[in-house]
């Protein structure tokens, strides 16, 4: 786990800042409908309901929306998130509409928010990790972990934590 850790923190301290020229000009790469993604659709494996179908809607209010079907722990899980993403220099990304996936490619980036998880119950969920979209390809993989305080099975109040990784494709 410190091996990880050390190599994300290397990676992101590595990554350029944001408008920083990679050297090539990448231009745009096309989702599966022809035009800058601004959606995917992946499969995620984890623990305590977060294995499942994933979906991702980014550069809404400067951030995205996920939403996710799970299962796992003896439960079907739903849930819904609003996350920010981290620049290299720790502050939020600026991302607007208009460029999708295509302004996160090529770049590790950090993200945090917060939602809603109904699975046994209904708990606030808070999710953290990082994501990194490909250069090329219409691809973005993911991985982090969430933390659920909520209501179980109707009875008591509990803290979860869940680990998860992915991987979507952009459409």
């Amino acid at each position: 786990m410190e091996k990880l850790l050390l190599t994300l923190a290397f990676m992101m301290a590595a990554a350029p800042a944001r408008g920083a020229n990679l050297g090539t000009d990448h231009g745009s790469v096309k989702g599966l409908t022809g035009a800058a993604p601004e959606w995917g659709l992946g499969l995620q494996i984890g623990t305590r309901g977060a294995s499942g179908i994933q979906v991702q809607k980014i550069a809404l209010a400067d951030g995205a929306v996920d939403l996710g079907f799970g299962f796992g722990g003896g439960t079907y899980s739903l849930y819904g998130d609003f996350v920010y993403f981290l620049d290299a220099d720790w502050t939020v990304a600026a991302l607007p509409e208009a460029g999708g996936y295509d302004q996160t490619r090529g770049r590790v980036m950090p993200y945090f928010g917060g939602g809603l998880m109904i699975a046994h119950g209904i708990s606030l969920h808070v999710p953290l990790g990082v994501q990194y979209t490909m250069l090329k390809d219409p691809v973005t993989f993911y991985g982090g972990g969430a933390i659920c305080y909520g209501l179980i099975d109707g009875e008591k109040i509990e803290l979860r934590p869940q680990a998860l990784a992915g991987a979507r494709l952009l459409l």
